[in-house]
């Protein structure tokens, strides 16, 4: 489910971040840069250093300095989360103390579920050198941990706000795991325009004998319409790659343009167009033609004249629009 304004249901209930003694200016407006990155906008900063919306932390915090400016200060932990009724503490080290500990992972669902049911949320983080003290963490309802290399488990701080918080804002979503699609929002080509174009691949490639037998012809192709389906081309794709047949088929013949039966033949501009809009045939290949020079029924029946007379048009189409079908 992506997230489409800022008014989204997936930003409601977001929890208020604490920052505990932060000493770093930098730091805190990273801090907010963060939590406006996954949808949070109420910040809390007790005892903070002395300039900690000084022209550093505004720098850090780009398009966050709203959040910023609308920080709120206080003098205790306690006052700081007076009007919660839930609490969690992130601390990287173990505590001797009988609070339920979980990841940042599982604190999202629930800090998800607990707002859901009219909770006022916060998850508090301590100071940068130190941590959280413990007299912090007991006030706290649950401990939160990060999963890192036991080597090496301290976060900066903004670090250790932007994980929770992204992990808060993917609990929203209906499947975070979901890939995302690059067709979505493409209108797929009909059916029959894929019929169509599959005949025209086969007798392109049954012309130049890239099939071994009769029997493998069919297994070759449903292999090749499984792969061209599964993309979910577009009408204008289609078309271009009609376009790459007939231009391929029409210099067949030793890299020189092969003679389109029911055309003229020559090499400038209008002849090398006019071969272009029409399937290319070998001369000992090419289907019987009637009085009037035209290509006979066999060629008409092929399914695929009247979408290769559009190659052209379907190529510059593609091309001057390449950002939109591309």
């Amino acid at each position: 489910m992506p997230i489409t304004s800022p008014g989204d249901g997936i930003l409601a209930g977001a929890p208020a971040v604490v920052l505990v003694e932060p000493s770093n200016p930098q730091n805190i407006g990273a801090v907010c840069r963060a939590m406006m990155n996954c949808g949070l906008t109420d910040l809390r900063l007790v005892r903070p250093c002395a300039e900690w919306n000084d022209g550093s932390a505004r720098a850090m915090a780009v398009s966050a300095k709203g959040l910023l400016e609308s920080a709120r200060v206080f003098e205790t932990t306690a006052a700081a989360i007076g009007d919660c009724t839930h609490v969690f503490a992130t601390t990287a080290r173990p505590r001797d103390m009988v609070i339920p500990e979980m990841t940042a992972r599982r604190a999202a669902v629930e800090i998800r579920a607990l707002a859901s049911s009219g909770a006022t949320v916060a998850v508090m983080f301590g100071a940068e050198r130190t941590g959280l003290q413990n007299e912090d963490v007991a006030m706290s309802n649950y401990v939160v941990t990060i999963p890192l290399n036991p080597g090496l488990t301290s976060l900066n701080l903004a670090q250790a706000v932007l994980l929770v918080s992204y992990e808060w804002l993917q609990a929203g979503m209906t499947d975070p795991g979901e890939a995302i699609d690059p067709t979505e929002g493409r209108m797929p080509a009909r059916k029959e325009q894929l019929d169509a174009f599959f005949d025209h691949i086969e007798q392109e490639l049954g012309l130049i004998g890239f099939f071994p037998n009769q029997d493998m012809r069919g297994h070759m192709m449903s292999v090749i319409r499984a792969w061209v389906t599964r993309t979910k081309p577009t009408d204008a794709e289609l078309r271009m790659l009609h376009g790459v047949l007939s231009t391929i088929s029409g210099r067949r013949l030793g890299g020189k343009p092969a003679h389109v039966p029911g055309t003229k033949g020559g090499q400038g501009y209008k002849a090398r167009k006019r071969r272009s809009l029409s399937p290319c045939v070998p001369e000992d290949s090419a289907p019987a033609v009637d009085e009037s020079g035209k290509p006979g029924e066999e060629l008409r029946q092929s399914g695929c004249q009247s979408l290769v007379n559009q190659s052209s048009s379907g190529v510059e189409d593609l091309v001057g629009r390449s950002d939109e079908h591309l």
